[in-house]
């Protein structure tokens, strides 16, 4: 009876400390779900701080490329500009010389010779 009560009893014993070590071990992959869990979220979150990283670089991008083009197109309408300042004062130069005669030369250059006559008499009357 001893002997048969052994055996049942063992036999109980062994099953219990199966029956411990499966709940042991379900427990240890309870956790190891949370820590997936835990560590799937963590990988959510590194590529979404990788994908904003990368929108912002193209944000950055489009910008550094429209400032570019931008600066392109003031640069030629400055170019232009200049270029139209310069045609216009070389055709004002141009009409003026064309303009001016041999006698209104003449006649500037007398009047400014007579002007100046005239002042250095003034300065002298005023010493």
């Amino acid at each position: 009876m001893q002997k048969s009560d052994a055996e049942v009893t063992s036999g109980r014993d062994a099953a219990i400390s199966a029956s411990a070590e499966a709940i042991a071990a379900e427990k240890l992959e309870q956790e190891r779900a949370a820590a997936m869990t835990m560590l799937f979220e963590a990988k959510k979150e590194n590529v979404a701080l990788q994908l904003e990283a990368a929108y912002r670089e193209q944000l950055l991008t489009v910008y550094n490329e429209t400032k570019r083009r931008l600066d392109y197109q003031v640069e030629c309408q400055n170019v232009a500009r200049n270029m139209e300042q310069r045609n216009v004062v070389d055709y004002v130069i141009r009409s003026d010389k064309a303009a001016v005669t041999p006698e209104l030369e003449k006649a500037s250059l007398a009047q400014c010779v007579a002007n100046i006559k005239a002042l250095a008499k003034d300065n002298t009357a005023r010493i």
